[in-house]
């Protein structure tokens, strides 16, 4: 038995801001606009819902081999489907550090 796959996404707008300050500190914030769109994949076939999706991330530079930085994707909680039948991608914050050496 095979499988197959056929998405078609009619519209995608991507639209992303960065800042890069002098005192250590960087930022930035983007968004995804995806409008619905018809999908057929094994038994499965309909419409997937349009879908927006906002991410932002900050960050500060503590020395020159230490960033500590916090980022938050799907910031307002939207439902969007990855694969349909799996589970709704929600809000996610992460927060952490890199060093270089």
């Amino acid at each position: 038995m095979a499988i197959c796959s056929a998405v078609r996404v009619s519209e995608i707008c991507l639209i992303s801001l960065a800042y890069a300050g002098r005192q250590g500190i960087d930022a930035g914030v983007d968004a995804r606009i995806v409008s619905g769109y018809h999908w057929t994949t094994g038994v499965w076939d309909g419409e997937i819902p349009a879908s927006q999706m906002v991410n932002l991330s900050a960050g500060y530079r503590i020395n020159p081999h230490l960033r500590v930085y916090v980022t938050a994707t799907n910031l307002f909680d939207q439902q969007r489907f990855q694969v349909y039948g799996g589970s709704v991608i929600g809000r996610r914050v992460l927060a952490g550090a890199t060093s270089t050496f």
